[in-house]
């Protein structure tokens, strides 16, 4: 899922994070995935953010993310 919304954005891969603070997240029984797009209190990300472009480019990357890991890749 990274590496397609990575590539689909362009946006810097800040890695992988356990969240072991999430209760939905904890329970869950099926894979789950929380996507930080960019951070709103980063001013570059917020006009980022704003456009719709990059709205399409993140939708695309985890769009692709979702195929790949159904796809085994």
């Amino acid at each position: 899922m990274l590496d397609s919304f990575c590539a689909a954005t362009e946006a810097a891969d800040n890695g992988i994070s356990a969240l072991m603070n999430q209760a939905g997240f904890n329970w869950s029984e099926r894979p789950v995935v929380a996507i930080e797009m960019g951070f709103l209190s980063n001013a570059q990300e917020d006009v980022r953010l704003g456009r719709d472009s990059y709205q399409i480019a993140c939708a695309t990357g985890i769009y692709n993310g979702i195929v790949a890991y159904y796809q085994g890749k």
